[in-house]
């Protein structure tokens, strides 16, 4: 019989591709003295490598318990997705399994939670669009600064990862509602700025100390000056199909001021006009 209950302590990431949780995760394994780059995406790893569809729960959770124990960590640290979440849900309890992740949340119940928000999903869906046209995910891959160059704008596959991301993000917060979660929740737009201070409430729900000497930042911004041009053309082409409707979707206003503060200066008046008048009609400023 699996335990019901995941005994080591965890602080388990709730995110979505190209959120920043890789760098956010990678941040506090360095904070807390773990070396190995990447180390705490155990589950999708285990994914890939065929281990969910040839091994059982418990032969799963004693690996897990191994590498842990094999890395001297004594805190399970976990970076996952909606979509890995559901099938580790799935395996831990086939029959209870639901649309909450029923499973997931009882055998972690006692972790810390973290959900990480990119508030630009609007730039969340271009970093997934250059990102996967070269499978490139991190900027140690690449060198110089025109690494994106031959990359195509392509308006539908850019819309299809947007309404994909707000999907996600519905979908935890649903997850986190039905389990009366109150989750540490960190954006990506303070945690590239703010490190390492923005990691401060994880720190004091574990009961730790942030180190005195600070060690340098591994995982690096991967855009560069062709992001903020497909952005430019994706806004306009998405307000001019939909315009409105979109705008009234963007329930989350938190969202909708960033956007319009950051593109009000954009070089491309007609934009920024188009972006001015929907923020003033969803917020009523």
């Amino acid at each position: 019989m699996p335990e019901e209950t995941f005994h080591i302590p965890s602080v388990i990431f709730c995110s979505s591709q190209r959120s920043g949780s890789t760098m956010m995760v990678d941040d506090l394994s360095r904070l807390t003295g773990r070396e190995q780059f990447k180390t705490h995406e155990n589950f999708c790893r285990m994914i890939d490598e065929g281990l969910f569809e040839r091994a059982d729960w418990p032969e799963i959770t004693t690996q897990l318990c191994s590498r842990i124990t094999e890395e001297r960590e004594g805190l399970f640290i976990e970076n996952i997705m909606h979509d890995h979440a559901e099938i580790v849900s799935k395996k831990i309890s086939p029959e209870k399994h639901d649309e909450y992740l029923s499973p997931f949340y009882h055998f972690f119940q006692n972790a810390v939670w973290v959900q990480v928000i990119r508030v630009d999903t609007f730039e969340q869906a271009i970093s997934k669009y250059f990102a996967a046209q070269y499978g490139i995910w991190d900027k140690r891959q690449v060198s110089g600064k025109n690494y994106f160059d031959s990359v195509e704008y392509d308006f539908q596959k850019i819309n299809e990862y947007f309404c994909w991301y707000r999907r996600c993000k519905e979908q935890w917060d649903t997850f986190f509602k039905q389990h009366a979660i109150t989750p540490i929740v960190l954006y990506y737009e303070e945690a590239k700025d703010n490190y390492p201070d923005y990691l401060k409430p994880i720190f004091d729900e574990i009961n730790l100390k942030l180190p005195t000497t600070i060690p340098k930042r591994r995982v690096k911004k991967l855009g560069n000056h062709k992001n903020l041009l497909f952005k430019e053309q994706f806004l306009s082409d998405l307000f001019d199909t939909k315009s409105l409707e979109i705008a009234l979707e963007l329930s989350n206003l938190k969202e909708m001021e960033h956007e319009y503060n950051n593109i009000k200066t954009s070089r491309s008046f007609k934009l920024a006009s188009k972006l001015s008048s929907l923020y003033r009609t969803v917020t009523g400023k």
